[in-house]
Formats: structure tokens, C-alpha cells, sequence
């Protein structure tokens, strides 16, 4: 696959990029029956977009992350599923400018550098754990709510200080 437009979408089982895949305001991937997206950093490596949304609201099945992402030609990641988000180990991790994990629950406890980071556990927790500073805010402004919150337990681990860039409103809301 090699393509170009201003947002793309992809719906498949499994997608192959022989290409570069460039959307100019956002490329989305996800599977065409429901099935589980397991995602290798080097999905990534063809994509160049301010955007890149992996799942929907309608899917239920797991997005597990495996390996060290850092995508440099990608501004947002925003996963989205009422599955688990979870990364596959404590060697994995994401080093992204804005992350939106929005999620039945999310588990992201491997060595996390996210410039701004919103987090939805809709069903479960949230664990999250960041190297430096978390910058609770808005990364994807077309899904879920800003900050971090969970139905369960929300559990943010920080290498400095946890910050917000949303005025007026909660940052950070635990239901459990």
C-alpha cells in the first residue's frame, strides 16, 4: 500500500506498507472483523501524519504494543477500542508528542515519554507510568474526554511532576 490524501482510512485484517503512507491531517487503521491488533514499531516507520488513530469506538477487541515506539513523523498516536490498551512487556514503550489511549482499560507501564497524554479507562483502570513530567491535556480532540480518567482505578506514575493544560475542568478522575 502507498498513498496520499488529506485523511486516510484503512480497514483490513492485516495492512503491509511497501509505501509511504502520508495524511495531512490523519491516517486511521482498524481491522475489518473485530480482531485483536497486536502493532510492532515498525508499522509506524512508513506513516507520516499529525495524526495516526489506531481502532474505533465500536471495537471491542485488545491493541497490545509491543517494542519501543517513536515515531518521528507522527505528531499523535490515539488508540481506541472497548478492549484492553495494553504494551506486551516492561521493555516496551512510547516516546510520542501527544498519546490518547482510550481504552475498556489501559495498562502502559513500560519506560513512557509522551508530550500530552489522555487516558480513558471506560469499563477498568488505568496504569500509567511516565519517565519525566505528565502533561494531562487533550492529544486527540475528537475522542474521549481530556486528561485521565477511569471506571476503576487510575494509577499515574510520574519521573517528575503530573501537570494539566486544561483550564476549567478536572484533570485527572478516578470512579472507583
Amino acid at each position: 500500500t502507498s498513498a496520499s490524501g488529506a485523511n486516510l482510512t484503512f480497514v483490513s485484517d492485516q495492512v503491509i506498507f511497501s509505501g509511504p503512507v502520508s495524511g495531512s491531517a490523519s491516517v486511521t487503521f482498524y481491522t475489518a472483523h473485530d480482531l485483536p491488533v497486536g502493532i510492532a514499531p515498525s508499522f509506524f516507520n512508513q506513516v507520516s501524519t499529525p495524526l495516526m488513530k489506531v481502532g474505533n469506538g465500536t471495537m471491542s477487541s485488545n491493541i497490545a504494543l509491543a517494542g519501543a515506539f517513536a515515531p518521528g513523523s507522527i505528531g499523535a498516536l490515539s488508540f481506541i477500542t472497548n478492549g484492553q490498551i495494553y504494551e506486551s512487556s516492561g521493555s516496551d514503550s512510547i516516546t510520542v508528542g501527544a498519546l490518547n489511549a482510550d481504552g475498556g482499560s489501559v495498562v502502559l507501564l513500560g519506560a513512557n515519554s509522551v508530550g500530552t497524554l489522555q487516558l480513558r479507562g471506560k469499563t477498568g483502570d488505568v496504569y500509567y507510568n511516565g519517565v519525566g513530567d505528565i502533561n494531562l491535556g487533550i492529544a486527540d480532540p475528537g475522542n474521549a474526554v481530556p486528561g485521565a480518567s477511569a471506571a476503576g482505578l487510575l494509577a499515574l506514575v510520574a519521573g517528575g511532576d503530573i501537570k494539566t493544560s486544561i483550564a476549567g475542568t478536572y484533570a485527572a478522575q478516578g470512579l472507583g
